[in-house]
């Protein structure tokens, strides 16, 4: 898959989340230790890719998206991603499946 198909897919995914009204705020207020720094919506862009893209682990797709910051933008990501914690938040949300 090319990066404007994967472009093109996540502002698809933006549009129905968005359609939808499926965005929760994200209150980690009551949460215990810090706050998450991706949301749930990021973490799941980045699942989804991961299986489009045939990736296999949480170093390839971290590779990925440090290569194309345009795509890791479009994720909502604006900066370089920590790689234990995105380990930590997929693993925690997309573990059982």
């Amino acid at each position: 898959m090319n990066k404007k198909k994967i472009k093109k897919l996540l502002k698809l995914l933006n549009k129905i989340y968005n359609e939808n009204n499926l965005k929760n705020n994200n209150n980690y207020i009551s949460q215990k230790g810090r706050a998450k720094v991706y949301d749930d919506f990021c973490v799941f862009k980045i699942y989804i890719l991961m299986n489009i893209l045939n990736i296999k682990t949480i170093k390839g797709i971290w590779q990925f998206l440090n290569d194309n910051p345009d795509i890791r933008k479009g994720c909502g990501l604006k900066e370089n991603l920590d790689r234990t914690t995105l380990n930590r938040r997929l693993n925690s949300k997309y573990k059982e499946i």
